[in-house]
């Protein structure tokens, strides 16, 4: 189930509990004390109906293209079929002079190859000027803001094969089949699931969204 259509069933059961609730405020409007918990939550599910809606009807920004850095374009493309969609695109001319690729490195933690840390942290930390996330990571829970895994500095394994400069440290947590990786090398050549001669780096993922232009 996609996010457009959770938060769609969201707004209209709101809005359904919102009717029920104060529906039944209204059977109990001669016994004061005993509505009043049905219609604070007549008032909640309002409330929570009117978020959800705007979030599923909340204006699309607008298409956009231009030049990030040197060989570095930015694509934004908004669609609204089949629902709303606004897809990012980095576009990077392999020839420009002094590119350089750079794949989070090795940082072995309690038995785990690396440690969490969110892209901007990566971006930062190696004083670079773009920053983009791959791959899946084990362990992971989410049961809340109270209780989930990885925090910021917690030990992760990632799905598939990962290098940095050189160093090919992990084949990932899952069979081969099970994931797709694309592969740089020192001179800037770039190949999915082809792996070339020298690794420089390397980044998995877990499926192809486009193949063959398709």
């Amino acid at each position: 189930m996609t996010e457009y259509t959770i938060f769609t069933t969201a707004y209209i059961v709101a809005f359904a509990i919102t009717l029920i609730m104060l529906l039944i405020a209204w059977f109990l409007r001669r016994r004061r004390f005993l509505r009043i918990p049905f219609l604070l939550l007549g008032v909640i599910g309002i409330m929570a109906g009117i978020y959800f809606f705007w979030y599923t009807h909340r204006p699309l920004p607008p298409s956009e293209q231009r030049t990030l850095f040197p060989g570095v374009e930015y694509i934004r493309e908004v669609r609204t079929d089949p629902h709303p969609l606004v897809i990012h695109v980095i576009r990077i001319g392999l020839d420009t002079p002094d590119l350089r690729f750079l794949v989070t490195p090795e940082q072995p933690t309690d038995g785990l190859v690396l440690v969490a840390q969110t892209t901007s942290q990566f971006l930062e930390a190696h004083d670079l000027q773009l920053a983009i996330n791959g791959d899946f990571f084990d362990p992971w829970r989410d049961n809340g803001f109270w209780d989930y895994y990885p925090h910021v500095g917690d030990p992760v394994n990632v799905r598939g094969l990962s290098a940095s400069d050189g160093d090919v440290y992990t084949e990932g947590y899952t069979a081969r089949e099970n994931y797709a990786t694309v592969y740089f090398t020192a001179d800037n050549r770039v190949s999915f699931n082809n792996p070339p001669d020298q690794i420089a780096n390397a980044i998995s993922g877990n499926l192809m969204l486009i193949e063959n232009g398709v």
